[in-house]
């Protein structure tokens, strides 16, 4: 990206803001002191741009094995560390998405929970509907069958009643109104 020899006759100082130039500076003095180094800067280009850069340095020796520089290799890392930033927030927004799906299965968890309870309500409230008609039915039935026996059992009933005052008044057994009070007793009876 940079131009051949663009960089040629310029000071490394143009180059970074005050808190990169220091990190350069500690580095640059630890190799003079015969220590390798390796660390990240941030430059930030004309057009406002920043390029992450991972330094490697080490120190340059004479002949005698006295450090007489330091030579250092800028290694451009930008697109690694805006991957990493973008998987960061990726993470981050997955993480919330993660949050709003189980806030919402929470939620649905809860209304199955309700829709189980009223469903289970209902079905109980059927049952006792479903009993309470049986009960109904029952009793209507039974109004029936005792009306039914009653009807016959009345005619018994008014056909005893009937041969009580005959024998009280002595009236003969052969007799055809004798007879019509035992028939109205057989067809009870027989009803």
């Amino acid at each position: 990206e940079v131009p051949p020899g663009y960089l040629n006759g310029k000071n490394l100082r143009e180059f970074f803001d005050n808190n990169e130039w220091e990190k350069i500076k500690t580095q640059t003095e630890n190799r003079l002191n015969k220590k390798r180094t390796t660390y990240e800067l941030t430059v930030t280009l004309k057009n406002g741009k920043k390029k992450h850069l991972i330094v490697t340095g080490a120190p340059y020796y004479n002949e005698k094995g006295d450090v007489t520089g330091t030579i250092a290799n800028f290694r451009d890392i930008t697109d690694r560390i805006e991957k990493e930033q973008r998987m960061i927030e990726l993470n981050e927004e997955l993480e919330v998405m993660n949050e709003e799906l189980h806030e919402a299965n929470n939620e649905l968890s809860f209304q199955k929970n309700e829709l189980q309870k009223t469903l289970d309500k209902l079905k109980q409230t059927q049952q006792q509907l479903i009993q309470s008609e049986k009960m109904a039915t029952l009793g209507i039935l039974a109004a029936g069958v005792a009306h039914e026996i009653n009807n016959p059992l009345n005619f018994i009933m008014g056909g005893v009643s009937a041969l009580e005052h005959m024998l009280d008044e002595g009236i003969d057994p052969k007799s055809k109104e004798l007879e019509e009070i035992l028939s109205a007793i057989r067809e009870g009876v027989v009803r």
